[in-house]
């Protein structure tokens, strides 16, 4: 075996161990699901990449000739690399975060998996490949189903997501249909129906892996790209009557099952099914309601990706930017949803965010390069041409992903398939019977030790930054969790006590920001999250509080000159000294966020709350009262300012504002803050009104009755209380023990809800 063979057989080999990426979870990382497969993909690619690049030095004949998919794919990482300059925040468009570990240097990684893909593998490791592949969607499909055993509706395994392995699993369904067809035209008739029965089973398998997902984007693109490949089947193959006559009769029958499934959305049986019950509820010719029910909050998202269209219509706002967009051009009526969107849950308007039309035409380009070099009249014969079967299952399987990622995001095991069907196509529509020339890209000798040298060099510290320092600081960011949560009883031999944690902790925090990567900006939130725990814990050292305080003050200055723009960070500060008291420099920093992300209710009620705390309650009111009126169906601001109109001694305003919030179908009137705020104000005609309210509409509910014995004795009504908490022991015979303490108690003239006890009045 040569050098250069050997070179090829290791990339090769390095390039199989990426089908390994899916089952990798890393619990000492944080994001398990997600950093240790990026890690893993970056590693292996990285030094194929370095031996990729020594082999090209010697023989030119390994680089990807030339096709529109070559030409795409590059004018494409062009575009998003401009889209990267221009960005908000540049560095994490390069480098994403632990949670997606996406940005551009993964576009960068990928581009190197399509190159060394295109340019090494021969049809027969494309083979060997795809078969590797297929049997790596078996594990992952078990490790998914064992879920299954422990009550788990939408399973997930290994990629953490259900929408994960919902498109992975489609897209493996549609692999081993490509296979079975190639098996069909290219094995002699008796071996060809066995290797079709095994792709089916595999095919069969995914298809019911992708249905425990329950991801409906999926289940329409495989409907939709099945049905599409067997009409073109149906209608163009001329050769095998046989294969054309399969073709009509699984279109059939896939057309009858969604129809059958769409009749019966409203059985019981359909309802009982998690499962069932969320496909059938897109078999519908009313569009209206799916997208009013179904996929309210995603055309609330595509709407404010749109209006950030509008202000960054070319280069966009580059990758990882959608955050800028979403508090800019926050709706109001998103107000029960996640409260940090990062991506549109659409990947055609993700890509226009992050890299405007331009960005999404390069994206766009891939698909019709594709189809392309598929459908296209070869004007000089390639080695191994498309049969119709083949390009109708392609065609099929780049629909349904394609309809998929309508309505999710991409992530890193689907982006690797894709790449992979590039990189396919590629190379089969590019490769000739012509001579290949296999001379060196350098041919002096001492130019190329120079040329390994320098490869070498680059992808050591490609490695450094892109897994080293970054892996490092996640394994410093949980060990910082893990000793504060008192998980440590020694380090490096030496004994931590309670009283010694924090300290530990910290010195870790440290250690994580001294890597410096794109962690950064989790390892402030945890970090956020620590100190507030240590500074209101009684139980903890001043000096220990305080060195955490300083520290965590330097942190966010870094943060905020790295991203002044983001509003998320100074949310997070902003509540940080709220609850440790420190309200004029809360109030400050909210209000910056504030002016960030105008229209966010949770951003104004909090900066309400520090208003209020401050004693400044005219300020409290007003904002309080906008952050209502901007979305009268928000709850939380409802009752919030229902209780602060309480405090501020306005109960008949509280009333119009209650009365306010049942037209838009929310009731606060037995809201524990409301509640609370009424007892505080002896208000004992309203919490008895309140508490009778309850009591009527939730008579079987022993927690009702409990509240309302704490509300009656407030309001000095002894023997209704006592009355109430026997009801509660007769309807949870668990609870008579305590009850009967709490009533001996109250006869002897004591309150339990002023003591220890669980049950206190503001509790539901």
């Amino acid at each position: 075996m040569n050098t250069n063979t050997a070179l090829r057989n290791s990339i090769i080999g390095l390039l199989f161990a990426t089908l390994f990426v899916p089952l990798v979870v890393s619990g000492s990382l944080y994001f398990p699901y997600i950093t240790g497969k990026a890690f893993l993909f970056r590693i292996l690619i990285e030094v194929a990449f370095a031996l990729y690049l020594i082999l090209v030095l010697r023989d030119r004949s390994y680089l990807p000739r030339r096709s529109v998919i070559v030409w795409s794919f590059s004018a494409f990482l062009v575009i998003m690399a401009l889209a990267t300059i221009v960005s908000e925040n540049p560095l994490k468009s390069f480098w994403s975060n632990y949670e997606r570990m996406e940005g551009y240097v993964t576009l960068l990684v990928l581009a190197a998996y399509f190159v060394m893909l295109a340019g090494t593998f021969s049809r027969r490791v494309w083979f060997w490949f795809f078969h590797a592949s297929l049997f790596m969607s078996l594990i992952v499909g078990i490790f998914g189903l064992a879920e299954t055993f422990h009550g788990v509706a939408r399973i997930a395994g290994t990629l953490g997501n259900s929408t994960y392995l919902g498109v992975y699993a489609l897209l493996h369904a549609f692999l081993a249909l490509f296979l079975a067809v190639r098996a069909i035209e290219r094995k002699e008739k008796g071996d060809a129906i066995w290797w079709v029965v095994g792709y089916a089973i595999f095919g069969i398998y995914n298809a019911y892996i992708m249905y425990h997902t329950g991801t409906r984007g999926s289940f329409i693109g495989m409907a939709v790209g099945g049905v599409l490949a067997t009409i073109i089947i149906a209608i163009f193959e001329r050769n095998r009557p046989l294969l054309r006559k399969t073709a009509v009769g699984v279109c059939v029958v896939i057309v009858i099952m969604l129809g059958v499934l769409g009749i019966s959305r409203d059985s019981s049986y359909v309802k009982s099914s998690v499962l069932l019950s969320r496909f059938s509820s897109l078999l519908t010719f009313d569009f209206q309601t799916v997208l009013k029910e179904q996929g309210y909050s995603r055309t609330l998202l595509w709407s404010i990706a749109g209006k950030g269209l509008q202000e960054r219509p070319l280069l966009g706002w580059g990758q990882e930017s959608f955050n800028y967009v979403f508090a800019k051009y926050y709706d109001p009526r998103m107000y029960n949803q996640e409260q940090w969107f990062d991506r549109s849950h659409d990947v055609f308007f993700d890509w226009l965010v992050a890299g405007g039309i331009l960005g999404l035409a390069g994206y766009l380009s891939l698909f019709v390069a594709i189809l392309y070099l598929l459908w296209k009249k070869n004007q000089q014969p390639i080695e191994e041409e498309w049969t119709l079967p083949e390009k109708a299952v392609l065609t099929g399987l780049l629909v349904a992903y394609f309809i998929h990622n309508i309505f999710v995001f991409d992530n890193l095991v689907s982006y690797l398939f894709f790449f992979m069907l590039l990189a396919y196509i590629h190379r089969r529509s590019t490769e000739t019977r012509e001579a290949i020339d296999h001379a060196p890209l350098i041919g002096n000798y001492s130019n190329q030790v120079a040329g390994y040298v320098v490869i070498v060099i680059l992808i050591g510290g490609a490695l450094y930054y892109s897994f080293l320092k970054p892996y490092l600081q996640g394994t410093y960011l949980i060990n910082a969790l893990q000793a504060h949560a008192g998980q440590f009883t020694s380090v490096k031999g030496k004994s931590v006590g309670p009283s010694e944690k924090d300290v530990v902790a910290l010195e870790l925090f440290k250690k994580a920001f001294a890597e410096n990567t794109f962690g950064n900006s989790e390892t402030l939130e945890r970090l956020t999250d620590v100190t507030g725990d240590v500074v209101t814990s009684k139980d903890s050292d001043p000096k220990v509080a305080q060195d955490y305080t300083t520290y965590l003050a330097q942190r966010y200055a870094v943060q905020f000159k790295e991203s002044p723009k983001d509003p998320r960070y100074k949310l997070f500060e902003g509540l940080y000294l709220l609850r440790i008291g420190h309200l004029d420099e809360s109030i400050v920093v909210l209000k910056e966020a504030l002016v960030l992300a105008p229209g966010k209710q949770s951003l104004m009620t909090q900066l309400s709350i520090a208003y209020f705390t401050q004693k400044d309650v005219a300020k409290a009111l007003d904002l309080i009262k906008s952050a209502y009126e901007e979305e009268k169906t928000n709850k939380e601001a409802l009752s919030v300012y229902a209780t602060m109109l309480i405090y501020s001694s306005q109960a008949a305003k509280a009333d119009e504002v209650i009365a306010d919030g049942l037209l838009h179908q929310n009731d606060v009137s037995a809201d524990s803050r409301v509640l609370q705020a009424l007892i505080d104000t002896k208000d004992f005609p309203r919490l008895i009104a309140a508490a009778e309210k309850r009591l009527a509409s939730d008579p079987k509910n022993p927690q009702v009755h409990i509240s309302a014995a704490a509300i009656f004795l407030k309001a000095g009504n002894r023997t209704r209380a006592i009355k109430e908490l026997e009801t509660a022991a007769l309807l949870a015979p668990e609870f008579k023990a305590q009850a009967d303490k709490y009533i001996e108690v109250i006869k002897k003239g004591g309150d339990p809800t002023a003591g220890s006890a669980p049950q206190a009045a503001a509790q539901q």
